[in-house]
């Protein structure tokens, strides 16, 4: 089975925010443990990395969103969709990854899943970079005109 990607944590991640920083370099050792366990790993270790991969990322969308809107950050609507379509599909992908023992399905459907979120942090993630680092150095703090709520625990899937 083909690897993914799997980028290890650099200065050039940082997005200029300690705490999303470092949950960013904890999602990366956790997606580097799923991909040895996508070579190699047992039904019951996929189960559990894929459990713990979920609950991190609930906790960092929410804790990034709550980053978003406490700026007057442009495109937090869409990065909030977007976590809220990755958190279903992680949430999903659990659920069905907890219902079977096949380990070339379990290895494939954890695979997919961890390459979107891993696409999201290079990707999505990026793009707030060089607005986050412009608004802390001119000090500013706002609200995001027409922001969403931030996912909260009844909000998730």
């Amino acid at each position: 089975m083909a690897q993914f990607e799997c980028p290890e944590w650099t200065p050039a991640l940082s997005v200029g925010n300690d705490q999303i920083d470092g949950e960013h370099r904890e999602f990366l050792v956790t997606v580097a443990l799923i991909a040895n366990l996508i070579e190699g790993g047992s039904a019951v270790e996929i189960k559990a990395a894929t459990g713990a991969m979920v609950a991190l990322l609930r906790e960092h969308f929410q804790n990034e969103e709550r980053l978003f809107f406490g700026t007057a950050y442009p495109m937090a609507m869409k990065h909030s969709v977007e976590h809220r379509v990755l958190l279903f599909m992680a949430s999903d992908a659990k659920k069905m990854i907890d219902s079977s023992n096949d380990q070339v399905y379990l290895r494939l459907a954890l695979g997919i899943i961890t390459q979107l979120v891993v696409d999201h942090l290079l990707q999505s993630d990026m793009e707030y970079k060089t607005y986050l680092l412009s608004d802390q150095n001119a000090g500013m703090e706002g609200t995001a005109t027409g922001a969403a709520p931030v996912l909260e625990t009844a909000d998730r899937p």
